[in-house]
């Protein structure tokens, strides 16, 4: 029953998404198809014509220039667009979060896109062995899929956040869109018992202007990450804890990854052996780990 009533939250919840959803390439996409067809179109009018003088033949050439520039427009507007969805650091409206400044050597760990069982579950496990908290953004149909993992993260004393309701990328949505992908992430979290602060960091990092106004109207600041291990690629727990010794710092954000969206399946085995090393190290050298609300209180 208790997961009947979970699946409530998100049974129509891809459906009232899509309605929201704008997307950018396939309006250039059909944008152009349109300039070439007209042109098309008119060439073939032109040419049942007698051609009398060699203005018409300027014509022609003309119109076929113009769509060369309109071509190249559109693939520099289509490039701009594949690097502004995958920016992370230009974000203005919103507060953002990726480190605090501190001389407290405090760091945080944070999980994204899970709760997953086959990762999440033994990173419980070795946390709760250290004595160590962490944050966990977990996805609003990950969480639907596991709720006893979500209890379990309530239970021993982690802190919750969200990010987003099915992982699609935030940089191009409607402030609708934004809103329902987080409140219903939110809606789900307080059903299942979480009473904390429950912070947002975007699939991706990616935000912008659309969803960082979105999110100064929800009056939430964005957490972001100031050291990545690239988790999801094929690296070594061994390199990646080579990688942290050369950024770690106080009020370091540190981001990992304990899940996956359903159709992009990853092993997170590396994760798993790399939470050990990292506590054992650096607890080791005097480090305390902390979530996310803890950490932003030792800010100076």
């Amino acid at each position: 029953m208790l997961k009947d009533s979970i699946a409530d939250f998100g049974k129509n919840f891809n459906e009232d998404s899509a309605a929201l959803h704008v997307n950018v390439t396939e309006k250039l996409d059909l944008l152009l198809q349109f300039l070439v067809e007209y042109i098309v179109v008119q060439d073939s009018i032109e040419g049942n014509e007698i051609m009398t003088n060699n203005n018409q033949s300027d014509k022609v050439r003309r119109k076929w220039i113009l769509l060369m520039i309109l071509i190249l427009f559109i693939a520099v507007i289509g490039y701009g667009q594949f690097r502004l969805r995958r920016a992370s650091a230009l974000q203005i409206f919103t507060e953002t979060i990726s480190y605090v400044t501190t001389s407290e050597k405090i760091v945080a760990l944070t999980f994204d896109d899970g709760p997953n069982p086959n990762a999440t579950e033994p990173i419980l496990d070795i946390l709760r062995e250290h004595g160590v908290l962490a944050t966990f953004f977990v996805t609003g149909e990950n969480a639907k899929r596991h709720p006893d993992l979500i209890r379990r993260i309530i239970a021993e004393g982690h802190e919750l956040g969200n990010h987003s309701w099915d992982h699609t990328r935030l940089t191009y949505k409607s402030p609708d869109f934004i809103r329902q992908q987080i409140q219903q992430t939110d809606e789900l979290l307080r059903y299942l018992e979480y009473d904390g602060t429950i912070h947002f960091h975007a699939p991706f990092g990616h935000g912008l202007f659309i969803l960082p106004h979105t999110l100064m109207r929800m009056e939430r600041p964005h957490i972001l990450w100031s050291i990545t291990l690239y988790d999801w690629e094929d690296i070594s727990p061994v390199d990646m804890l080579e990688k942290l010794d050369r950024q770690i710092a106080p009020g370091a954000i540190i981001l990992l990854h304990d899940g996956y969206t359903e159709d992009e399946y990853q092993s997170r085995q590396a994760t798993v052996e790399l939470v050990e090393m990292i506590l054992q190290t650096y607890l080791a050298e005097g480090y305390t780990f902390a979530t996310i609300s803890t950490l932003v209180n030792k800010q100076y």
